[in-house]
């Protein structure tokens, strides 16, 4: 009798091993992102990085990196499968290339611009979107003393909101035009910041 107790404390506790490890696999199970699409409106601010920094000496070969940040998002494509979006940032770079504050500043169409954007949510996961930035030009205005970014048609290749475009508003500068046009001659321009008056980015198919 004593021989068959044991045995059958042994198989006991082995059902109890197996079951916790089935327990485990499913907790560390993870879900497959949702892919949105459909029309969105957020909120955004955008700022543009120069490396080396922009300056009036010559034609220097620069690199500019693109960051937006988008955040109360609302509309029809917000929502998909028990997902909302809520916000998301936007990374990208352009190639090398030469130029200085004169062209930067005057209305010059910069290159394109590619990167990703990750977006945010409550819900479960968001596929990110990869996109192509085009048409970027910062205008100086002397007479109003501002300085605003606009940004052309940024199309999104895969990802959450395929084949749509993302439609910027125009965005004023964060710091005083004539401030940052002063610094062109020393000690250049690092980065260029955008839409603390408050931005608009819409997502369209």
């Amino acid at each position: 009798m004593l021989r068959k107790f044991v045995l059958g404390t042994g198989a006991l506790a082995l059902g109890l091993g197996l079951a916790a490890g089935s327990g485990t696999g499913l907790a560390g199970a993870t879900r497959i992102p949702v892919q949105l699409s459909g029309a969105v409106t957020c909120t955004t601010a955008v700022s543009v990085k120069f490396s080396p920094k922009l300056s009036n000496d010559g034609s220097a070969a620069e690199v500019l990196t693109l960051k937006a940040r988008f955040s109360a998002c609302t509309g029809a494509g917000a929502t998909s499968g028990g997902v909302t979006l809520t916000g998301g940032s936007l990374v990208a770079t352009t190639s090398s290339f030469a130029t200085n504050c004169g062209a930067v500043l005057d209305g010059g169409s910069l290159p394109s611009f590619s990167g990703n954007v990750k977006w945010k949510g409550t819900g479960g996961p968001i596929a990110p979107s990869t996109v192509t930035v085009k048409g970027l030009t910062n205008l100086y205005s002397s007479s109003a003393d501002t300085l605003t970014a606009y940004v052309g048609s940024t199309a999104v290749a895969s990802g959450s909101f395929a084949d749509q475009h993302l439609s910027f508003g125009a965005m004023s500068s964060n710091k005083d035009a004539y401030k940052i046009t002063s610094t062109c001659g020393s000690p250049g321009i690092g980065s260029l910041k955008f839409g603390a008056s408050g931005g608009t980015v819409s997502v369209g198919a």
